[in-house]
């Protein structure tokens, strides 16, 4: 069972007003994760720290939708790379576990004195 939280719940974790959230909803900037059958929109725990990073962009003055879109994307590219790296990184391991079992098999050693 994920925790639904609700926007004034998500308010008083991350000190943005829920007056903010609803904006920010409002512009398509921070989405909730859903609607409850009651109609009350409800987020999850991982969208705690996507308001805080929108919240830390407004503070720096990349508030504007234009600057949040563009650094958005730049972690997306950034997250797309690091997702091949891991892949490339996955397929050498799997090359190199047969070689170090080859490593493994025991040669004699005879002793010379």
């Amino acid at each position: 069972m994920h925790l639904k939280l609700t926007i004034s719940q998500i308010a008083d974790i991350t000190g943005v007003p829920a007056r903010t959230i609803r904006y920010y909803n409002q512009i398509g900037l921070f989405t909730p994760s859903g609607v409850l059958e009651n109609g009350y929109k409800y987020f999850s725990v991982e969208k705690i720290e996507e308001l805080r990073m929108i919240n830390y962009l407004r503070h720096t003055g990349l508030f504007s939708n234009p600057k949040i879109s563009d650094y958005t994307r730049q972690l997306q590219i950034h997250l797309s790379t690091i997702s091949e790296q891991i892949e490339h990184l996955q397929k050498s391991v799997i090359s190199v576990e047969p070689q170090m079992h080859i490593t493994e098999i025991q040669i004699p050693v005879t002793n010379v004195e």
